[in-house]
């Protein structure tokens, strides 16, 4: 089953989390997004020790 991960931002740097996290985690696929909120799409179940996307990311976490 597929789960989503999400990560805020500051408003304005969605562009370039989406860019990080294409490039450091390529399985994750771009979901949604609203100013400051991001959501990818992870075909596999995400473990709890998995690494953060972005370092431009305030908080990442499962959803």
């Amino acid at each position: 089953m597929a789960e989503f991960v999400f990560a805020t931002c500051l408003p304005g740097f969605e562009p370039a989390v989406k860019r990080e996290v294409a490039r450091t985690r390529p399985e994750l696929r771009f979901a949604y997004s609203r100013p400051g909120l991001i959501t990818f799409k992870s075909p596999r179940e995400v473990a709890l020790d998995d690494p953060p996307g972005s370092v431009l990311a305030r908080v990442w976490g499962r959803s």
